[in-house]
């Protein structure tokens, strides 16, 4: 692939994955100073955060995100599989 197409393909990628929202996911806002940490995708589970050239989907889990405009730390859990973490140590 020539450096322009992969510039091309990476600009497409921000577009719609990082700075625009999909329709019907809902921000993660800092309870703090109502910073955005980042988009819930809409049937649960997934995470998207973006941060200037950094991007992270994360599906599942428990996520701790620092504030960059406050600093307080935020966490957001699925139940899910919480709960499937917590079956799987109780069987050991």
């Amino acid at each position: 692939m020539s450096k322009d197409r992969e510039v091309e393909k990476f600009i497409k990628d921000e577009e719609t994955m990082g700075k625009n929202p999909v329709r019907g996911d809902r921000p993660w806002l800092c309870p703090g100073c109502n910073a955005l940490l980042g988009y819930l995708g809409q049937g649960g589970g997934e995470i998207r955060i973006k941060y200037k050239d950094l991007y992270v989907l994360v599906e599942g889990g428990r996520v701790t995100r620092l504030c960059r405009k406050c600093g307080r730390l935020n966490t957001i859990e699925d139940e899910d599989y919480e709960d499937f973490i917590r079956n799987k140590h109780e069987e050991k």
